[in-house]
């Protein structure tokens, strides 16, 4: 059993969270609370497993609770702003939930924190549906140097290269990659290596996309992927990599 306790300053705000939480009967809200006194006198006699945190509680910041919580207390921030998510995530969050919070979002985040603790959504609630697993997931990417928080499904990642400190990530239906400050060992980190393997040092792609493999004239491999326009070009080394890893079904070499 996993408990939650829900800060909001608003009551019907943490009755609508509840609600949808009651969908999930491995999810125990364990208390509410609306204001930061209240959440603090809470967390002096119990550790919840997760804490769903308004980030504006009347004239208090949300941000002030965090040195009353548990390392082991996982932090989720639900608010009606966007501008704060920089600092949530800098300050450790688990995921950051826009309000009015819709339930598809919400189990995102659920999954999240399944996997941090250990477990899959499915292994806690085995009549859960598997909408948003490592197949759909959104991925948080904070830039502190920008102050901005891009959000990237990783159903629509085909295919990231690294540039030494930077990577460039080709989603679906995108003709020219998205380029970030981001290391791709940091990719590697929250992607499945069985879904998103990684060839070499430089390439991470998506396996369930992959189509076609085509050799060119300069001992390369051009890879094509479902829904994006320009090929991956593969070394030779990388190309036979990547064909022991593929499952034997629609992709065609030519």
């Amino acid at each position: 059993m996993i408990t939650a306790l829900l800060v909001d300053d608003e009551p019907l705000a943490s009755e609508y969270l509840a609600r949808l939480l009651a969908d999930y009967p491995w999810i125990k809200v364990i208390g509410t609370a609306e204001t930061l006194q209240e959440a603090q006198k809470f967390l002096e006699n119990q550790t919840p497993h997760i804490l769903f945190l308004d980030m504006e509680l009347k004239r208090n910041s949300g941000l002030n609770l965090l040195r009353f919580v548990e390392p082991d207390t996982h932090v989720v921030f639900v608010t009606a702003h966007e501008h704060y998510a920089v600092a949530a995530f800098t300050a450790g969050a688990l995921d950051y939930l826009l309000k009015p919070v819709l339930q598809p979002r919400l189990e995102v985040a659920l999954n999240r924190l399944s996997k941090q603790r250990g477990k899959l959504l499915r292994d806690l609630d085995p009549s859960s549906k598997d909408t948003n697993t490592t197949k759909n997931r959104i991925l948080s990417i904070v830039s502190k140097k920008e102050k901005k928080v891009d959000f990237i499904v990783t159903k629509e990642i085909a295919w990231i290269e690294s540039m030494q400190n930077y990577t460039t990530l080709q989603l679906r239906g995108r003709e020219q990659p998205v380029i970030f400050r981001r290391k791709i060992s940091d990719w590697a980190d929250e992607l499945e290596e069985i879904q998103f393997p990684r060839l070499g040092r430089s390439i991470i792609l998506h396996l369930d996309l992959v189509r076609k493999l085509q050799w060119s004239e300069r001992e390369e491999t051009l890879v094509t992927f479902a829904d994006v326009a320009r090929p991956l070009v593969l070394s030779r080394a990388l190309a036979e990599r990547l064909k022991k890893i593929l499952p034997a079904k629609t992709v065609s070499a030519g």
